[in-house]
């Protein structure tokens, strides 16, 4: 098997293991984009995990200025 279809063959088991937990990345275009990036070996794991936190953390700083402002 191609490391490219091992890559996507794990996203596909953890997918599956986070569908079961109620948890759905489908519709995250950061994360898709971000998770193809890995399959086709253009960066590893980590430099995955770094982005979705940056981009995690810049989507939560943003509601957290909303909900200050509306209170």
């Amino acid at each position: 098997m191609r490391d490219e279809a091992i890559r996507a063959e794990h996203f596909r088991q953890s997918e599956a293991s986070c569908l079961l937990e109620g948890l759905d990345s489908s519709n995250d275009e950061f994360y898709q984009a971000v998770k193809a990036r890995v399959i086709a070996g253009e960066i590893d794991g980590q430099e995955m995990m770094r982005l979705l936190m940056q981009d995690s953390r810049a989507k939560y700083e943003g509601v957290g200025a909303e909900l200050a402002q509306a209170s």
